[in-house]
């Protein structure tokens, strides 16, 4: 018992120091409810989307102010650089680049130290003075002690296992419990490590450029469905117009032919006209709202979020030459 307790104060360092190595982590609350609560009213004007969006003029052209103001409204420009900070497939692609970083920083270490430890107790103690040993020989014995107290009978007379020979003398086991550790490194010494290290990068370089390609595409998406919603926007506008003027035409030809100016057949047709637009109008309306839902969608907002959007119809092109253009659109990456 007293090299057992000795054996526990030995390992007790090892196994302190391995329990403080281990990874731990700290338990957060996911409160998803405050997130439910706070999204639809959570601000637009956040630095890092001011600080990206300032930095748009020198990188993109002039036709992006420096200013980012949302309270006058919501530009395209603007609404790019909001897309690139809130949009969630996008977040959720630049999360998961995260990981091939992380693995490249960490690779090439060398392998850890492995430290094993066994505990080995034997079960029979050899209690007897004639025990058995392991050997190649095989013999049959007497058992003295037996045969003292009980003179010679069946139970006097042990048969040694194959396998096993006597001992004359007895193999009494003091301590039953046998511990041993050991700890083993590995020096690396054929490059498999800075081999690892180039794949690690080499698989972050792909993560990154996927990235790179979503965003992009978010841009294009933004971009087509802004113009789209933007056409619906003054097709609106006109139709409304249109409709006041229809209105006003009409009630003039009801008034006319209330009279008999003017022939009710004539007067009718101005009102089939106002019912008509009256009818695109409402039509616009609603895939005017669905756009706008798109567009809130991929700027990553709330769907009754306060954001007034500013329509946009022509946007500059980049006037750059066939062999400086891919150079312009590289500079020009979100």
């Amino acid at each position: 018992m007293r090299r057992l307790v000795l054996h526990s104060i030995w390992m007790a360092p090892f196994v302190a120091g391995l329990m403080t190595g281990c990874a731990h982590y700290e338990r957060r609350a996911l409160t998803l409810e405050t997130f439910a609560e706070s999204w639809p009213g959570r601000s637009l004007d956040v630095p890092t989307v001011r600080a990206y969006y300032t930095a748009l003029p020198g990188r993109r052209g002039s036709q992006y102010t420096s200013v980012f103001d949302v309270e006058d409204g919501v530009s395209l420009a603007e609404a790019e650089a909001i897309a690139l900070h809130f949009n969630p497939d996008l977040r959720q692609s630049r999360a998961a680049a995260g990981v091939p970083l992380a693995s490249a920083e960490e690779a090439g270490w060398w392998p850890d130290p492995q430290f094993q430890a066994g505990v080995l107790r034997f079960v029979n103690r050899g209690g007897r003075p004639g025990g058995f040993k392991f050997d190649n020989g095989s013999f049959d014995g007497v058992n003295s002690r037996a045969l003292a107290t009980g003179g010679l009978n069946n139970n006097s007379v042990e048969r040694t296992p194959p396998g096993f020979r006597r001992i004359d003398g007895g193999n009494y086991v003091n301590n039953p419990w046998i511990v041993n550790a050991s700890l083993s490194v590995t020096l690396p010494i054929s490059g498999r490590l800075a081999v690892e290290q180039d794949a690690r990068w080499a698989d972050y370089d792909v993560a990154w450029r996927e990235v790179a390609i979503a965003e992009w595409t978010l841009l294009v998406e933004l971009r087509s469905a802004w113009f789209a919603w933007s056409v619906t926007e003054e097709r609106l506008t006109l139709s409304r117009d249109y409709a006041e003027r229809i209105g006003a035409a009409a009630e003039i030809a009801n008034r006319l032919a209330s009279v008999g100016e003017l022939k009710t057949t004539d007067a009718r047709v101005l009102e089939i006209e106002r019912a008509r637009i009256r009818t695109r109008i409402q039509a616009l309306e609603n895939t005017q709202a669905q756009q706008r839902l798109g567009l809130l969608v991929l700027m990553g907002v709330a769907p009754n979020a306060p954001a007034r959007l500013v329509p946009a119809i022509f946007q500059t092109a980049v006037d750059v030459a066939e062999p400086d253009r891919e150079a312009a659109l590289l500079a020009g990456h979100p």
